[in-house]
């Protein structure tokens, strides 16, 4: 356990700066949210190349 004066005025702020950068982390997508179909009358074979296209950039 913490109990001197020092030991808190070390921990309290270090336990501060952890809980606010915890707090700022976001846990990024893991995927598209929206579902992308081919144009009608667009071969199938075109919209894969389109979409890697869109992927790599």
């Amino acid at each position: 356990m913490i109990h001197s004066p020092k030991m808190i005025r070390v921990a309290l702020p270090v336990v501060l700066v952890a809980l606010v950068l915890g707090g700022c982390a976001v846990v990024p997508p893991s995927g598209p949210s929206i579902v992308a179909l081919p144009r009608s009358g667009e071969p199938l074979n075109q919209f894969q190349q389109d979409d890697y296209a869109c992927r790599d950039y």
